[in-house]
């Protein structure tokens, strides 16, 4: 086998079986899948014990953990790859048949470590398209996509470094990815949109990261990120302080309309101090741009660079704060 598809599960008994059904239908047959049942306590195990019946010919190993959350589990699947690929996807989405030919035949044509694509966000009937993300060739493209899934890596790379998924809150996966193109001598993009991450109105992403909550610390991330990411490799020393800036506004502005105001305000202080410490004038950073980086959406673009001139205004608290109307 070529590659391993690891897939973290916790009570999917529901979306379980349309996953699965997309890895069977995949055109390249060389790879197999590493089911960790993260402790669930619904109809999970029938539908695996199920699956296996009745398509033997997907290579599918089921490994039973207790309730440790998806990093640990990833982390666990990480241990028991033997392949020269590892992939990663979610219990909810789906994949395109040609999606994991895609991304081998970009890996062997390029030599790369570490393999981005794009995906669609699709409606939780599986139809509708929401929103299609497809990263272009630009060095800063990789970045657009730092979900765990759309990307394949060279098993070696992730042994050699130990590189494994954080246990927080918040970002567990923006680390890895990060890692891992740290790490890489060579990381490309695919113009491919073959994954479809299925919008799940009750997932983290759509509810507690929505707020500021302790449990949802973005400095856990920031400062491990800080500290642990080298730029010797396929990430500049200008790329990771602009991400970290790029991920600071994101956060500030994801959490904006459902927090109280003084609580958005505090949390406002603390991200641009922790800015300013390390990123003195973050707000001139070289890569915000109108018209930079190449490879950025023109949202997040637009985002960074207009909260950039709020803030040298002395504009930008005041101004976002008054939309903050949450409640704590």
């Amino acid at each position: 086998m070529k590659t391993t598809v690891i897939i973290p599960v916790f009570n999917g008994e529901k979306t379980l079986p349309a996953c699965l059904q997309s890895l069977a239908a995949q055109t390249d047959r060389d790879f197999r899948v590493l089911i960790i049942d993260d402790g669930s306590t619904d109809g999970s195990a029938r539908v695996i014990r199920g699956f296996q019946a009745a398509r033997p010919e997907l290579a599918l190993e089921w490994i039973r953990t207790e309730n440790r959350g998806a990093a640990e589990a990833r982390n666990a699947g990480l241990e028991r790859v033997d392949t020269e690929y590892t992939a990663f996807m979610d219990q909810d989405d789906r994949v395109d048949p040609g999606y994991l030919a895609a991304y081998r035949r970009a890996a062997e044509e390029t030599g790369a470590e570490a393999v981005c694509g794009g995906y669609l966000r699709v409606a939780p009937d599986g139809g509708r398209v929401l929103r299609r993300v497809c990263p272009g060739r630009e060095p800063w493209a990789k970045f657009v996509v730092t979900a765990p899934w759309a990307h394949l890596y060279r098993t070696a790379l992730l042994k050699d470094y130990g590189i494994r998924f954080l246990k927080t809150g918040l970002g567990e996966d923006i680390y890895f990815t990060l890692m891992a193109y740290a790490h890489a001598r060579k990381a490309v993009t695919v113009p491919d949109t073959g994954y479809r991450w299925i919008d799940n109105p009750s997932s983290l992403s759509n509810s507690r990261q929505r707020r500021v909550r302790q449990e949802a610390d973005p400095f856990l991330l920031m400062n491990r990120l800080w500290e642990d990411l080298p730029t010797d490799g396929a990430v500049t020393e200008a790329e990771k302080t602009y991400f970290l800036i790029r991920y600071g506004v994101w956060y500030l502005l994801f959490t904006l309309r459902r927090t109280e105001k003084t609580r958005w305000q505090a949390q406002y202080d603390r991200m641009t101090a922790w800015l300013r410490e390390r990123i003195p004038d973050f707000p001139r950073h070289r890569m915000i741009s109108l018209f930079g980086p190449k490879g950025e959406p023109m949202g997040i673009r637009l985002s960074v660079w207009g909260f950039a001139v709020l803030y040298r205004l002395g504009l930008a608290r005041p101004l976002l704060g008054a939309l903050a109307r949450g409640r704590s």
